[in-house]
């Protein structure tokens, strides 16, 4: 961790409630930013709750109609593009111009799909990769293959999976997640700082999340929230999403290594454009929170072991 520390803090500052001003001004943007960001993002949720009537009509007169989302460059999935690899040096601090979504399925809802244009619009020059569920256990398998896949795959409920697939997608190639609900409210190459190695977000009370996370590859603050992840899924310490591999991590790690951050309003909003009708309506009580509640989140393995030995 204080290599991580050591790492970071050339990127921003040890997070403490008192940086909050009233005006809740990002830590090194313009104050004309600031407030053109934050009336950026009301003027999108005030277009995206404009167009819910429009949504539910196209549902109700094409229940069956889904719309693709792919990734913009023809190539194995797990893999980024070459003009991508090109910008992203190795060691170098710049976070790759790449945007990352996953999502149980790649055939969505008018909303998801209106919400992904959002993003292309305000991420020119980004390529963009996504996963769905399969893909992303062939991508952990292929490129973190032991101890980590075998945590990865104990994990069974997919929002788990998805937490911690974006940090390992992040530590090996860089670039910018973002969840599949999730879209942006200034453009991204405004977002982030050319320099900048990584950056986080914060809520205006301070708490972090992990909705949208830019990073560099192999960045070390991104190492040690994947061992705590880890850490969390091997000594099975709560059925939890949220405490294993969620948010809750975040505000663990990140309390105590220097790092760039954002407010949500200025940077990321999520559940404008859909909510989770939309966004789960052909996988019926499929958000974490249900599925938390009816199944174990990490898989028991002591009885596989057994009947190995067996």
């Amino acid at each position: 961790m204080d290599h991580a520390r050591e790492a970071a803090g050339d990127s921003g500052k040890i997070f403490a409630k008192e940086d909050l001003c009233l005006l809740n001004i990002v830590p090194g943007q313009s104050k004309r930013d600031a407030i053109a960001a934050y009336l950026g993002g009301r003027g999108i949720k005030f277009l995206a709750n404009g167009l819910r009537p429009i949504f539910y009509l196209h549902y109700w007169l094409f229940p069956s109609q889904r719309f693709l989302l792919r990734s913009s460059i023809n190539k194995q999935i797990g893999s980024a593009s070459s003009k991508a690899k090109a910008r992203a040096k190795p060691h170098s601090k710049a976070i790759p111009k790449i945007v990352w979504q996953t999502n149980y399925t790649n055939r969505v809802t008018l909303p998801i799909k209106a919400s992904w244009l959002c993003n292309r619009l305000l991420s020119p020059g980004y390529d963009y990769k996504f996963h769905t569920t399969e893909m992303r256990k062939d991508f952990v398998e292929h490129h973190f293959p032991g101890e980590t896949s075998r945590l990865y795959n104990r994990l069974t409920i997919g929002a788990a999976q998805a937490d911690l697939w974006r940090l390992l997608v992040l530590y090996k190639y860089g670039g910018v997640y973002m969840d599949i609900d999730a879209h942006l409210v200034w453009p991204l190459n405004r977002i982030i700082p050319a320099e900048s190695s990584a950056l986080f977000l914060r809520y205006k009370d301070g708490a972090a999340t992990n909705y949208f996370i830019a990073s560099r590859p192999e960045n070390p603050t991104i190492q040690v929230i994947i061992s705590e992840v880890l850490d969390r899924i091997k000594h099975n310490k709560s059925n939890d999403v949220y405490t294993i591999s969620g948010p809750a991590v975040f505000e663990y790690i990140l309390g105590n290594i220097a790092h760039s951050w954002r407010f949500t309003k200025h940077t990321c909003l999520q559940g404008n454009f859909s909510n989770k009708f939309f966004q789960y309506i052909d996988k019926p009580a499929g958000h974490w929170i249900n599925e938390q509640a009816h199944s174990l989140l990490i898989a028991d393995t002591s009885n596989q072991k057994a009947n190995h030995s067996k």
